[in-house]
């Protein structure tokens, strides 16, 4: 499987969000490295029948914290289809910062999806989020 493969390698981590009453997976969240060294990008996936209860942020929480301790980001980013208010909110709640806007974020259904893009930075020192 590509995604062992990926985590065996140290280059992407995928873990599945569970909903521990119900006993069932209802999201994935993963943490990618980028091309620059001790940056790490971040994304989430929570089931509709599941938005809106605060997986997403527990989660993305959850992913930072691990990106922090045990992968030493400097900085972690993340980005957001413009027009999907739910993950800015959760985005902007977790601490991340607008950096920018991409036209041509990513492709669905063959056409180019706008994108904010977002940025945490953390200090060398003290490991703590800083502006």
């Amino acid at each position: 499987m590509r995604s062992n493969k990926e985590w065996l390698s140290g280059n992407s981590f995928v873990f599945t969000i569970t909903h521990s009453s119900l006993g069932l997976g209802i999201g994935r969240s993963v943490i990618r490295r980028d091309r620059s060294p001790n940056v790490w990008n971040i994304g989430y996936w929570i089931h509709p029948d599941h938005w809106g209860q605060g997986y997403a942020t527990e989660a993305s929480a959850a992913i930072l914290e691990f990106g922090k301790t045990e992968l030493s980001a400097a900085k972690i980013t993340v980005a957001h289809a413009v027009d999907n208010t739910a993950s800015q909110r959760v985005i902007e709640k977790l601490g991340f910062v607008r950096t920018g806007f991409n036209p041509s974020g990513f492709i669905k259904k063959g056409k180019p999806i706008p994108e904010y893009e977002y940025v945490i930075n953390f200090d060398a020192d003290t490991q703590r989020r800083r502006p």
